[in-house]
């Protein structure tokens, strides 16, 4: 897979760095048993799915060595576990794109069951508010990112819409993901008349429909919903019965949030 930011290692070298981790984990605290905020709540295998088991656990102990750190704003990747890594964004000016963002917006919600020329206008408005506001520290950046985990790269743009209070008991405010082929359900004739049509003019945000914060592991992409109880998905892409290709998310992480009370 091509991304911005993945290294390409081999399987030997990927192990050895996974075993890596975890013996440096288990040095932290010798003698004492470690703190464990976050507990992985297993998922049911469905035959034909990936087993996303040892991902799931090298990510728990990774929450777990960052117990005091919140992860409302986002994931958190400590030094121990380089088998994890984050894309490289490259922040843009968000008034200098504002047509294109305005564009991947529209296109998005066209792909949508829900959405209506005038639900898209007024959400649109606000989010145009929100980005202009002076005392907002709204942010826009891009990357290319294999986000469907079909070997393809594509421009992906990560929106914030505002500063994230880190407290435990604020929400979380994840990032909003965009594609920039979201443009092209609104620029495009065709794609444009499947989508005004209740069809998915392509494999996008309709079933991407999230926001959240990617991460990559193993040479895969990974959506991270931040919170007091995260989660963990990722898209996966077939080819329907009329031959067209379709997407799905996979949930492939749930995790329990301990309080100081209930850690041990």
């Amino acid at each position: 897979m091509i991304r911005s930011t993945s290294i390409s290692i081999g399987a030997g070298l990927f192990l050895a760095v996974v075993a890596l981790a975890m013996a440096q984990d288990a040095q932290q605290s010798p003698g004492a048993t470690p703190n464990r905020c976050y507990v992985m709540t297993p998922i049911d295998q469905i035959p034909g799915r990936p087993d996303r088991t040892a991902m799931c656990q090298a990510l728990e102990r990774n929450l777990n060595q960052l117990c005091g750190q919140s992860m409302n704003c986002g994931l958190k990747v400590s030094p121990n576990h380089p088998e994890f890594s984050l894309p490289a964004w490259e922040t843009l000016d968000i008034g200098e794109n504002m047509q294109l963002l305005e564009t991947m917006f529209r296109g998005e919600a066209l792909q949508r069951e829900r959405a209506n020329p005038g639900w898209t206008d007024r959400t649109w408005k606000n989010v145009v508010a929100r980005l202009l506001d002076p005392e907002n520290s709204a942010r826009l950046a891009v990357a290319e990112i294999d986000i469907m985990n079909r070997g393809k790269p594509e421009s992906v743009y990560e929106l914030r819409l505002g500063a994230c209070d880190a407290s435990a008991d604020s929400p979380a405010i994840p990032s909003k993901i965009l594609l920039a082929r979201d443009a092209e359900a609104m620029t495009n004739p065709d794609w444009r008349a499947a989508g005004e049509r209740g069809q998915d003019p392509y494999v996008g945000s309709a079933a991407l429909g999230t926001s959240a914060d990617i991460f990559f592991y193993d040479e895969t992409t990974f959506l991270f919903h931040p919170g007091i109880e995260p989660w963990v998905d990722q898209m996966r892409t077939g080819v329907g019965g009329d031959g067209r290709e379709i997407a799905g998310r996979i949930t492939a992480c749930d995790f329990d949030h301990k309080n100081e009370s209930e850690q041990q």
